[in-house]
């Protein structure tokens, strides 16, 4: 099983590089959005090529979401100054979610929109070395990315509860309609951290599976450490 995760690390990632089918979808956007949109689609066009896919528009489905081939899946990230995307082909793992976000105190307000007190509680406890209220809120924003394929509907971010689990994260399905959607399937949640960032990764697999995360990461040379496999994939 090959995952590959690819960061726009040139700065012509960020100006250049859209195929002409992709340009209608940022004609009107702001100079913000078309630099992160067109980072995105680089950085996923070069996880593809690493995968052995031609170069092809990655276009933008109905619900805003960015259109992988059939047998991949991808997912996209970007916060100010940086972008990621990443692909696994689909085999055991049937979707996958990235997230990053900037290392850096979260509002009380916005906190307690996204978590219960006790799952906050919970990560201090741990002894999580860093601001525990973004790292559940990046996790959720992975899974959400992850589970939107098999809901196809916006996720609460109080429908699930992030548990810490050793060096990664337990994503608990707390919302019946939700597990419903999700039955057959077992979550994956990986994350990372560099001092600046917080990054995480959530995958999809098969429930009944014995599937194993010792897997093969190819990455490009445009990849950091941060989404190594000893930082977002090993168990």
């Amino acid at each position: 099983m090959d995952a590959v995760v690819v960061e726009a690390r040139s700065p012509e990632w960020w100006e250049s590089g859209l195929l002409p089918e992709e340009l209608r979808y940022v004609a009107r956007a702001s100079d913000k959005r078309r630099r992160e949109f067109t980072a995105g689609r680089n950085c996923a066009r070069a996880a593809l090529a690493r995968l052995g896919w031609p170069s092809a528009a990655i276009v933008v489905g109905p619900d805003r979401q960015p259109i992988f081939p059939s047998t991949v899946c991808g997912s996209i990230t970007h916060t100010s100054g940086y972008c990621a995307a990443a692909v696994i082909q689909k085999d055991e793992v049937h979707s996958i979610g990235i997230d990053a976000e900037f290392d850096m105190p979260m509002e009380d307000a916005v906190a307690r929109m996204i978590m219960i007190p006790q799952e906050l509680a919970k990560w201090y406890a741990h002894g999580y070395p860093s601001h525990a209220e973004v790292l559940v809120f990046s996790l959720k924003e992975a899974f959400y990315k992850a589970a939107f394929p098999f809901c196809r509907r916006h996720i609460g971010f109080k429908e699930v509860v992030v548990h810490p689990a050793g060096q990664h994260a337990h994503i608990e399905l707390v919302s019946p309609r939700l597990a419903d959607e999700l039955t057959g399937l077992h979550i994956v949640a990986r994350v990372g951290r560099d001092g600046q960032r917080i990054y995480c990764a959530v995958f999809l697999i098969d429930r009944l599976r014995n599937v194993k995360w010792d897997a093969d990461i190819r990455t490009s040379g445009n990849c950091q450490d941060t989404f190594s496999p000893t930082a977002i994939l090993d168990t």
